[in-house]
């Protein structure tokens, strides 16, 4: 059963606000984001209600479902028919990533990137990160299926297991294993998860065996983290690891073996990406210790 949508206004997180029908999921993301929707200005999008939005306001569309001209029921619009312009042959994204990004603000609604905060006190939100892990995933050659996956490689880890019937329902089976393979964790019914490093070696072991496309999204999921730290330890210095469960021996050793792991098993530039950016931490990590 999927989640009551509207579920995640009860946090009080976010709020119901006009959104002109027919506005791209990533034009609500930027009015989302909008100082004039903070507090004392308008109220803040519902991301069910942005989701509506696009589809005319109908709120019986599904996820699964794509709506041209405003009549829900269509099936996905073809790649043909959601091209602009296309003299190239390049291939496009369907409508279907703009759905699994309405999904992911949804899944992700309230939560913040740890430790983000800027000068003004004002921290990411948490779909930050997919939406760069799916940058990612394209730069290094990942079909849809692999960009949608990656939009979406956080929902079951974080939002919990009931979201697997929507990601089913709505992309298909093979996006729902994308998702799975990138999960290292579900919370239980009081929303626990099992010790830090028991899951941690558990997941190494699961991609030491593992084959197929997951690879390369959990791979571009690691390179966006490893990203962060480098950033975060560049600024801050030592206090990043306090952010980490397994704090920062646990983090190194984990970030290590996983850059072991995708050894030859994903594209050469993101496998030189990978391990330039461990080599810059741990360098870095080394060189902080030594000042503190």
């Amino acid at each position: 059963m999927r989640p009551p949508r509207g579920a995640f206004r009860q946090s009080g997180a976010l709020h119901r606000a006009q959104t002109p029908a027919g506005g791209s999921p990533l034009e609500l993301i930027e009015q989302f984001l909008s100082a004039d929707h903070l507090p004392g200005g308008q109220q803040l999008i519902d991301p069910v209600e942005a989701f509506a939005a696009v589809h005319g306001g109908d709120r019986s569309v599904k996820y699964g479902e794509h709506t041209e001209a405003g009549a829900p029921g269509e099936p996905w619009m073809s790649e043909n028919a959601n091209r602009k312009n296309d003299h190239s042959g390049a291939h496009f994204m369907t409508q279907k990533f703009d759905t699994a990004l309405s999904l992911a603000l949804e899944a992700h609604a309230g939560q913040i990137r740890k430790g983000t905060e800027n000068a003004l006190g004002l921290p990411l939100p948490y779909i930050t990160h997919p939406v760069a892990v799916a940058t990612l995933v394209q730069r290094y050659g990942g079909n849809e299926d692999q960009v949608i996956a990656a939009l979406l490689h956080d929902v079951l880890e974080d939002g919990g297991p009931q979201w697997a019937e929507p990601i089913r329902d709505a992309f298909g089976g093979q996006v729902l294993d994308l998702v799975q393979f990138c999960t290292d964790g579900l919370p239980d019914a009081q929303g626990q998860k099992s010790p830090w490093r028991e899951r941690k070696e558990f997941y190494l072991a699961h991609l030491r065996a593992a084959e197929g496309e997951g690879v390369l999204v959990s791979a571009c999921d690691k390179l966006a983290n490893l990203q962060a730290i480098l950033l975060d330890l560049t600024e801050i210095g030592e206090s990043v690891w306090t952010r980490f469960t397994g704090g920062k021996d646990g983090s190194l050793w984990y970030y290590a073996e996983l850059v072991e792991a995708f050894g030859g098993r994903v594209p050469a530039a993101l496998e030189v990406a990978l391990r330039r950016d461990l080599a810059a931490v741990l360098e870095l990590a080394e060189a902080k210790s030594r000042v503190a």
